[in-house]
């Protein structure tokens, strides 16, 4: 189910600083920071990652890419396993260390091995269709979650790494592994549990896609995976929070089904309860009432923007459609203060175990539930379906 892989990783000696060809997932670079991208380096993953309409179905871009290859720009290693470190400060001014291990992960229907948590937006997949036909690979890097005991161990880092560079304000260190009795223990270490995908629904369930308009088997049937233990993983769980241009605000409604008071943090502690930051006024924290939430599944319960749309977007008269997302907080107050109408919906993160349990009950939480952090950079290991 996970296997090691013969990737792609830059040569320094044709690209220069390596760390200015990666690039952070297609999915959190706005215009500003792709034009940053794009111009840092003529290798930057921005080049070919991206969308772009006069491109639309990525052809332009997969001959650079594929020109990267040909040039010896990207290099091929051997069958490999890549432990993969990111050692950042959290919100909370802690030193953390996320770790996990690059790999190739099965490309099978959801079920008892492999676990969604979370629903997906077709927009989404659609783009990323186009991207995975067109390049014939893996540009990016999917977060699953796995619960095998042994996982944690099996990952210990037991040298320098091979590639070290801060970016954003994360240092992201790479051990590239080909001994073979690393790469079978790792293996072995990864057959041990079910695995829950964490950041990445759109391109694994564009993966499935991909392969069931494929025939036979092939490359196709894989996907470059950082797989993480579950408990313990050093990677943050932060929440996107929902604005609203428009919506229909009554107090007096809202006390139909939560507990109502007024508040100066806009974050909630507590998973389940939400923070609505009005145009015009003061937040509310909102507590729901048992009653309100009692018949929605158990994981639903403990998570804030699950409650929003099952609880409190009927009182506002508002739908996800609606909604535009947002994983800073400052950033949503500012939204909503901004306005004309509507306002913030702020919600409480989930944990890494709510995760694991909301999929292995067969739950999916609502589209942008979780924002997970840091993000691996793209192009540190690219994954071909063609050596």
């Amino acid at each position: 189910m996970f296997a090691p892989f013969p990737g792609l990783r830059f040569d320094p000696a044709i690209v220069g600083d390596v760390a200015a060809a990666t690039s952070p997932p297609y999915d959190v670079i706005d215009a500003a920071l792709r034009a940053e991208l794009e111009a840092s380096s003529p290798y930057n993953m921005a080049h070919i990652l991206l969308p772009d309409e006069a491109d639309p179905d990525y052809a332009t871009r997969a001959e650079l890419f594929s020109s990267w290859i040909d040039s010896g720009a990207l290099r091929r290693d051997p069958d490999s396993y890549y432990v993969y470190e990111l050692s950042y400060e959290d919100r909370a001014g802690l030193h953390r260390t996320g770790r996990g291990v690059l790999g190739s992960l099965a490309v099978m229907e959801f079920g008892d091995r492999i676990l969604p948590h979370e629903e997906t937006m077709a927009k989404h997949t659609t783009d990323r269709l186009a991207n995975l036909t067109a390049m014939d690979g893996n540009l990016d890097v999917i977060l699953a979650l796995s619960s095998s005991p042994d996982l944690a161990s099996a990952i210990e880092p037991n040298g320098p790494p091979a590639l070290s560079f801060d970016a954003a304000g994360v240092e992201h260190r790479l051990y590239p592994i080909t001994d073979a009795e690393r790469i079978a223990e790792i293996t072995r270490a990864a057959a041990g549990g079910a695995v829950s995908i964490a950041d990445g629904h759109h391109r694994y369930t564009t993966a499935l896609t991909y392969q069931a308009a494929r025939d036979g088997h092939g490359g196709w049937d894989s996907i470059l995976t950082l797989l993480a233990p579950t408990s313990g993983s050093g990677f943050t769980v932060g929440p996107y929070h929902r604005t609203f241009s428009r919506w229909r605000l009554d107090p007096n409604v809202l006390h139909t089904a939560f507990d109502v008071s007024p508040t100066t943090d806009v974050l909630p502690a507590r998973p389940g309860d939400i923070v609505v930051v009005p145009h015009l006024g003061g937040a509310l924290l909102l507590s729901p009432r048992p009653e309100a939430i009692a018949n929605l599944p158990q994981p639903w319960q403990e998570a804030s923007a699950a409650v929003a749309r099952e609880v409190l977007y009927p009182l506002l008269e508002v739908t996800e459609a609606d909604a535009d997302y947002v994983s800073d907080d400052a950033d949503a107050v500012s939204r909503a203060r901004a306005g004309s109408g509507g306002g913030a919906i702020l919600v409480a993160p989930v944990t890494e175990d709510a995760i694991a349990a909301a999929s292995e009950a067969g739950v999916r939480f609502p589209q942008k539930t979780t924002f997970f952090v840091p993000k691996p950079r793209a192009g540190l290991v690219i994954r071909t379906f063609s050596p």
